[in-house]
């Protein structure tokens, strides 16, 4: 969930744009016989560049959060800080 987004002032006719907000990801495996669950319920701060003339943009974001393991996985559980990143498209 984005709770703000502004403007980023860079140069004449570039649409650069920065954002904030939260989010949970979440995580199914099984490996040999053992299944668990992962949760990653995170802050993540990003930005986002509109790419002239062209209905989609282009965004990088990172997420700082805590890891929940459940699961079965032989050593493996428990909570822990993590984090992530991740670049993609945006369809408008």
């Amino acid at each position: 969930m984005i709770l703000d987004e502004m403007p980023l002032p860079v140069a004449q006719g570039v649409s650069l744009s920065g954002y904030y907000g939260f989010g949970i990801g979440g995580g199914f495996w099984t490996v040999l016989g053992y299944t668990g669950l992962y949760l990653f319920p995170h802050a993540l701060a990003g930005v986002e560049y509109q790419l002239p003339g062209m209905p989609f943009s282009a965004y990088a974001e990172l997420n700082l959060g805590v890891g929940i393991g459940l699961g079965d996985l032989a050593g493996w559980r428990g909570v822990a800080p993590d984090f992530a990143g991740r670049v993609g498209v945006i369809f408008r």
